[in-house]
């Protein structure tokens, strides 16, 4: 398991400095804001067990395609998990973002090394923006998070 993590590790860092090398979107205003927040909620699964979970993703979004940001997120249950990494943010059409990269567990007093790859899909409804979001966290041990985000654009 821990080449995997390492594997998708070096991905993320691959796709992070390939996004600073692009050349920014040529002419033209933007059809975004350049910061979101995604505040989320909903269930994790196997950390440490199914339970409530609550977080937040933020990204700054460098160009129409690209975006860097970090996550954090806590766990409820038997034993609370906090999580808390840095991803990059890829929208391949204005609605869908899949994002991906390196984070820390904190469980127990103990810490581990977790890659996390997700994606959510923005709704649009009257001044608000509603996001389904899902993720999985690759480590020892794998968590998957199944959720509902509201995303702020500023």
């Amino acid at each position: 398991m821990r080449n995997l993590v390492t594997t998708i590790l070096a991905a993320a860092v691959s796709a992070a400095v390939a996004g600073c090398a692009a050349p920014a979107a040529a002419g033209g205003a933007r059809s975004y804001e350049p910061h979101t927040m995604n505040v989320l909620v909903g269930a994790s699964l196997n950390r440490p067990e199914t339970g409530v979970a609550v977080g937040a993703n933020y990204e700054y979004r460098k160009d129409d395609k690209l975006g860097f940001g970090g996550f954090a997120d806590v766990a409820f249950g038997e034993d609370t998990s906090t999580v808390l990494g840095g991803a990059v943010f890829f929208h391949p059409d204005d609605h869908l973002a899949l994002f991906g990269g390196p984070g820390v567990n904190f469980t127990s007093g103990d810490a581990e090394v977790v890659a996390r790859l997700g994606g959510f899909y923005a709704f649009e409804w009257k001044k608000y923006t509603i996001a389904p979001t899902a993720w999985v966290d690759l480590g020892d041990d794998v968590a998957v998070f199944l959720g509902v985000g509201l995303l702020f654009h500023f």
